[in-house]
């Protein structure tokens, strides 16, 4: 919370009058001068803060802004490869896997008619 100024709003619009007539003159340390002599009893700073604009920014987001939609900043997109598909690289591994089965289920399928075979003869 800030805290409230040492000066009454005449004390202020006094000093602010006295340094922004100075401050077309010169420099903000014979602003600050002659700020003193109108009864001022801080520093530059806070001079230069007083003096200065007195637009209030809000805080956060503006409003009507939104969420922005999408990947956070910073993240890269995802990279796809046509020859993978969806499913990336465990295509790949699924068709080594089918074909080792089929491989296997043709040979104990061969086994077992050549033990057929040898039995009816």
């Amino acid at each position: 919370m800030p805290r409230s100024s040492p000066y009454s709003d005449e004390q202020k619009a006094k000093i602010i009058d006295v340094v922004k007539a100075a401050k077309k003159k010169g420099s903000w340390m014979e602003a600050l001068s002659i700020a003193k002599d109108a009864g001022y009893k801080g520093g530059l700073g806070y001079l230069m803060k007083l003096a200065g604009p007195q637009k209030r920014r809000g805080r956060g987001r503006p409003k009507g802004s939104g969420r922005k939609l999408g990947r956070p900043a910073g993240r890269p997109a995802a990279r796809k490869s046509a020859r993978h598909g969806k499913r990336g690289n465990l295509a790949n591994i699924d068709r080594i896997v089918q074909r080792e089965v089929q491989a296997r289920l043709r040979r104990a399928q061969a086994a077992a008619i050549a033990a057929f075979e040898h039995a009816l003869r």
